[in-house]
């Protein structure tokens, strides 16, 4: 599966902050960084390559593309 748009904050009480898509030329990766409880993962948002964002995968709804 492959990661197609990131949309945050997931809350009800939240508005919606920013969202990245791979329409818009964003790729993602998921990521674990040190300190962080094991079952908290990351997802760095890359654009030409070059980092634009890491989101904690808890406090973002993620659209996947199957297949």
């Amino acid at each position: 599966m492959k990661i197609r748009v990131i949309a945050f904050p997931n809350t009800v009480e939240g508005e919606k902050q920013a969202s990245y898509s791979s329409v818009q030329g964003h790729s993602f990766e998921k990521i674990d960084k040190p300190g962080e409880m094991a079952a908290i993962g990351w997802i760095r948002v890359l654009k030409d390559g070059k980092p634009v964002a890491e989101i904690k995968e808890s406090v973002c709804d993620i659209y996947y593309v199957y297949g």
